[in-house]
């Protein structure tokens, strides 16, 4: 009599189930069990014929993020896990800053590594920093290029970013 094994395989990486529930071009809900198989379903299906209706029933908040710090959070997360329209959104979001807090935009697109939206910040704070920048004899630090430019948050990017920005700036002078 041969022996049996059973033996339990857990995947990390996500698997698509089986026909009828692999990719289909109309599904516009996938699901992923704990095993990680995930089922492309249609969601006006699920609304009508499961319990999942009422999830889909909850109207979803729009969040009001009123800050870069908290929007550079929200923003890592969505890109850490891959969530393309969140991460759309949300740099949408960012670019709002961008005429009111330059330098904190700057920041978080350096240490995101988002080149076009960093690139638009510099220019604005190239911009802004134009009209009290010129002056031949700073008065102190805080009037200075360097020092103009520095926002605490920019501790969190490299210092060749924080050059750059610089020298894109005094290019204005």
């Amino acid at each position: 009599m041969p022996s049996t094994f059973v033996v339990e395989y857990t995947s990390t990486v996500p698997c698509k189930a089986d026909a009828p529930f692999e990719s289909d071009p109309i599904a516009d809900v996938v699901i992923r069990k704990s095993d990680n198989v995930e089922f492309s379903l249609v969601r006006g299906v699920l609304q009508v014929a499961s319990s999942f209706r009422a999830m889909f029933a909850l109207t979803q908040p729009d969040p009001v993020i009123k800050d870069t710090a908290m929007l550079k959070k929200v923003l890592e997360a969505a890109m850490k896990y891959e969530m393309s329209e969140a991460v759309d959104i949300l740099q949408t979001r960012l670019r709002g800053f961008i005429q009111a807090s330059p330098r904190s935009v700057y920041a978080v697109e350096c240490r995101l590594e988002l080149e076009e939206e960093a690139r638009m910040a510099a220019t604005e704070w190239k911009m802004a920093s134009s009209l009290w920048l010129h002056d031949i004899f700073p008065r102190g630090f805080a009037s200075s290029v360097a020092g103009g430019s520095y926002a605490p948050n920019m501790a969190t990017i490299t210092s060749g970013a924080y050059f750059r920005l610089l020298q894109y700036v005094r290019v204005a002078l």
